[in-house]
């Protein structure tokens, strides 16, 4: 696990699925994390059992929408402005 986290670490931009609140805790409190990245969300919300969460080392708007779905997903959305106009990444 160590030699992945490894080779993400310096990503530009990083979006985890399936997120629970005690990996984002530990997320939370690393360091790397801390110092480096912005982050979608602190918390995941209790009615879920886990959630997308993405970090970005560059200015980022982050967004959730709502989704009909019977897991209750939602779509998340990182929007990055480029010299070439908006980036925007996704994930459910």
């Amino acid at each position: 696990m160590q030699r992945r986290i490894d080779e993400i670490r310096n990503a530009d931009v990083i979006a985890l699925e399936e997120v629970t609140q005690p990996f984002l805790d530990n997320l939370l409190a690393a360091r790397w994390v801390r110092d480096a990245y912005l982050i979608s969300q602190s918390h995941v919300d209790p009615t879920l059992r886990y959630d997308v969460v993405m970090l970005s080392r560059v200015p980022a708007r982050f967004r959730a929408h709502a989704l009909t779905s019977i897991m209750g997903r939602r779509l998340h959305t990182l929007d990055i402005d480029t010299a070439e106009g908006e980036l925007t990444i996704a994930g459910i």
